[in-house]
């Protein structure tokens, strides 16, 4: 899938048989700068394509992804924080050895996500092509999209002094630490999503409140 749409469309109308467009119709770098321009084009494989059409700020909230995603490009919006905002909405789609692109990361908001994911477990950087940067998916456990836990991204770790760095002070932010310390990242991870399957929510929250 991809967000939105040019001449990145007609390659991925054929190399894809089930590609999502969520573009806006006045935004395109092809000519014409339509949807409709594109559909014309002899170049375009149209049954292999689906238009999500509208504001990506507001599309991808509301849409319900089915399947995971195998490869995504992120090319739509640039003002900050759109691009994180789309980032957001898909990286929990992404399957082990996806494919992520991101376009136009010399504007400098866009670059500077991309340095945090260029550090993060669940990327693994393939190359930079001009303006446009290529992730890999790894294995790591996909970051907790309604939680915080930013004392476990890398970008934050390494940046934040350890002299000065403020733990989080609830039982909850205190026993993830140790499990990482004493268990490793993943295996950490692991048994905080178990944790959040298998206890009730009232006790978590007791838990988190607890000093």
């Amino acid at each position: 899938m991809e967000t939105g749409f040019g001449l990145s469309t007609l390659l991925f109308s054929h190399l894809s048989n089930n590609h999502l467009v969520f573009a806006k119709e006045q935004f395109s770098d092809y000519q014409g700068n339509s949807i409709t321009s594109l559909r014309d084009s002899t170049l375009f494989r149209g049954e292999s394509v689906k238009y999500i059409v509208g504001p990506t700020q507001q599309t991808l909230p509301a849409y319900t992804f089915t399947e995971k995603l195998q490869v995504v490009l992120i090319d739509g919006p640039h003002g900050f924080p759109f691009p994180q905002l789309e980032y957001y909405y898909l990286y929990q789609h992404l399957d082990e050895g996806a494919i992520l692109i991101i376009d136009d990361i010399h504007i400098p908001t866009i670059g500077h996500m991309v340095d945090v994911l260029c550090e993060d477990e669940m990327f693994e950087k393939i190359d930079t092509v001009d303006s446009c940067m290529f992730l890999r998916r790894t294995s790591a456990a996909v970051f907790n999209p309604v939680g915080d836990d930013w004392w476990l991204q890398n970008y934050n770790a390494s940046r934040y002094p350890d002299n000065a760095r403020v733990k989080p002070s609830s039982f909850h932010g205190r026993l993830n630490i140790q499990l990482e310390k004493l268990l490793g990242k993943k295996i950490a991870s692991l048994i905080r999503r178990l944790a959040q399957k298998i206890l009730p929510q009232n006790l978590l929250r007791r838990l988190s409140k607890s000093t």
